[in-house]
């Protein structure tokens, strides 16, 4: 079968999925895209560039889209009934945390409630996500004036549709981390460096721990956010002692190569509806310490919640400190086994049932 992947906003975990369903499906999935940027544009308008980039839509099984285009926009383009629509959310505008200095935009969430609705299919990347969709479009909803119509329904028919499925990871890279008590531990920061990843937290822990002349080394990657953040490059000046490296790396070798030479994948994140960077770094040998929020209770085993979950940044400071004291305590059996467990995760696990949501689709036409 042959499908079109339309990906308005191919870079971090849009790219990660995108490439990795395409390398890895049964089915011939061609990538349409535009690269990761101006994201409030490719909602907007990303429509009418598909729109004039697309030969013949009608060639195809189905078209898979994730959430920075208005889907209702797309198909109002077009005069005929266009092959069914898998539509997958990353993220949604409706829930996504706001910097300080940003206001809600209405218009995008709206983008993206109709892109819903008018959706074949209907994924998000967790269930967590899927719950948090809902309840915001519950909240927006009933804030709508009730005197002279009544869009209730909009709830119910996104509810009905409503389903997630976990993007695949790619565990293919070799690992050969092996951790030497004799060695000062690494913690490692491989999110984007933006607000919503909550950096502050992270050089705050940090800063606790260097007050307290505890020793340890810093591997700093990520992509850079749309704005430059300050917070790294005051923390590349207070912990340069620290730094082993600072920056993004592109190439997939190196960057898997700083996660094996890391020890502790320590997380303070305010958005994360799956987790990629979590989950890389668990299988290159990271042990890893996380809030307990957003989709981390989800992706990791119940039975690792003691060990892997806090409650706040002071509990998650004095696991940090636990493990930089006493460092045999990231070699224990645990942690292989956590690792072991995450695989489930992987396209080699999740591929099947992937090609069979394409072949659901595809019976939609």
């Amino acid at each position: 079968m042959r499908f079109l992947f339309i990906e308005p906003y191919y870079g971090g975990s849009h790219k990660v999925f995108c490439d990795g369903l395409e390398k890895h499906s049964n089915h011939k999935i061609e990538i349409l895209k535009l690269s990761a940027e101006n994201f409030k544009w490719r909602i907007r308008g990303s429509s009418w560039y598909f729109k004039k980039k697309i030969k013949n839509i009608f060639d195809y099984d189905g078209i898979i889209m994730t959430d920075m285009i208005n889907l209702s926009d797309f198909r109002a383009l077009y005069k005929k009934k266009i092959p069914p629509v898998l539509f997958y959310f990353h993220e949604n505008q409706l829930d996504y945390p706001l910097a300080s200095n940003q206001k809600i935009d209405y218009h995008l969430c709206f983008a993206n409630i109709n892109s819903a609705l008018s959706s074949d299919l209907l994924y998000f990347n967790s269930k967590t996500h899927k719950q948090s969709f809902l309840k915001s479009l519950n909240n927006i909803i009933s804030r709508m004036p009730k005197n002279d119509f009544d869009v209730s329904w909009v709830k119910t028919a996104i509810k009905e549709k409503s389903e997630f499925i976990y993007p695949g990871c790619d565990f293919s890279f070799k690992v050969c981390h092996e951790k030497k008590p004799d060695k000062t531990p690494v913690i490692l920061w491989n999110h984007r460096w933006d607000h919503d990843k909550n950096p502050e937290d992270f050089f705050k822990i940090l800063s606790f721990l260097k007050n307290d002349k505890i020793e340890f080394k810093l591997i700093i990657l990520g992509e850079k956010g749309p704005k430059k953040n300050t917070v790294f490059y005051e923390a590349k000046k207070k912990f340069s002692k620290e730094i082993i490296h600072f920056g993004y790396v592109k190439d997939k070798k190196e960057y898997f190569r700083l996660l094996q030479m890391s020890d502790i994948a320590l997380t303070t994140s305010v958005q994360e509806n799956f987790g990629y960077s979590v989950l890389e770094a668990i299988y290159s040998g990271c042990v890893p310490v996380l809030p307990q929020r957003l989709s981390y209770p989800e992706i990791i085993n119940g039975k690792y919640h003691k060990m892997v979950l806090n409650q706040n940044l002071s509990s998650m400071y004095k696991m940090v400190k636990n493990y930089l004291l006493n460092p045999s305590l990231l070699n224990q059996g645990w942690v292989k086994e956590l690792r072991k467990d995450i695989e489930k995760f992987s396209w080699t696990e999740m591929i099947l049932k992937y090609d069979e949501l394409l072949e659901k689709l595809a019976k939609l036409k």
